[in-house]
């Protein structure tokens, strides 16, 4: 099995734990406030690796690290934007508007590297956005307003995340991940300090949730994602990632027993084309280790 084809894998396999992880993600701010459960969530994660890792990890550079700090930022800025903004506009709006990342990347990535995508890898990103689009909106009515615009800027810190994280593809994976736990998780310690109110009485479902949302949502996602990242493109990557609402319509039909309609079909089919054909593009084995 070539490096592609497992980075490929690794990509997929994230994606496909984020998708069923609406519902954990959902019942855990039932009793914890936004930035105190992502708080917990990076902090533990990047402690969890550490005991895991500690013998890769205490051979970190400091230059590693100053390297992938910016991951970390991106990261929290992206959650906490992405979570603000769903105060202010409809789940459906907010998971599209999200899913815009899989345009913002191959062309943030021609801005900040020179990269020029491929007319494939563009086409790909379309149909993917066209698929996302058809899962989440509810007709063809669509306003912004602030809460769409705090997403957007969500959808961009996503794609800086995933660029970055092919900049840094050089670094053993299990650094970088546990660098951007760290950093993301004291920053949002410090917000949950400052801004966040009081924990609720917390339940047992709350409880499983955030253990999911740490152990395999966060560490074994991102471990998968920052190793894909080291052999496929930062535009496929983002292709391969915005087939996380695919992923939540088939769990939500095996495991809810819900119907798959037309709309949804379509939809499967478009990004099932999409990651199809720009798996076939070889530029989406060119990864970004230095910028221009």
């Amino acid at each position: 099995m070539s490096n592609k084809v497992k980075g490929t894998l690794a990509v997929l396999i994230a994606a496909m734990i984020w998708g069923g992880g609406f519902i954990a993600t959902s019942k855990s701010l039932d009793s914890f406030p936004t930035l105190t459960m992502l708080a917990i969530r990076f902090s533990l994660s990047a402690i969890l690796i550490l005991l895991l890792f500690f013998k890769r990890i205490k051979l970190m550079k400091r230059q590693e690290f100053l390297k992938a700090l910016p991951l970390g930022v991106f990261l929290f800025l992206a959650f906490a934007t992405q979570t603000y903004g769903l105060n202010f506009t409809t789940v459906s709006n907010n998971s599209f508007l999200t899913a815009m990342n899989v345009v913002f990347t191959p062309y943030l990535g021609w801005l900040l590297y020179k990269k020029k995508p491929s007319k494939t890898i563009f086409f790909a990103s379309v149909l993917s956005l066209i698929g996302v689009s058809l899962l989440t909106l509810n007709g063809f009515s669509f306003k912004l307003n602030i809460g769409d615009g705090i997403t957007l800027i969500a959808a961009i810190c996503f794609s800086l995340h995933v660029l970055w994280a092919s900049k840094v593809c050089d670094i053993d994976h299990v650094i970088t991940t546990f660098v951007q736990m760290s950093v993301a998780g004291v920053i949002s310690l410090i917000g949950a300090l400052l801004f966040d109110s009081e924990i609720k009485e917390v339940s047992l479902s709350s409880l499983y949730s955030l253990v999911y949302l740490i152990i395999v949502a966060t560490v074994v996602s991102y471990l998968l994602q920052m190793y894909g990242t080291k052999h496929i493109s930062p535009s496929m990557v983002s292709i391969l990632l915005s087939t996380e609402a695919v992923f939540a319509t088939i769990l939500s039909v095996i495991l809810l027993g819900e119907k798959i309609d037309i709309k949804s079909f379509i939809s499967i089919l478009l990004m099932s084309i999409a990651v199809f054909i720009s798996s076939r593009d070889e530029s989406a084995l060119d990864t970004i280790e230095e910028p221009v």
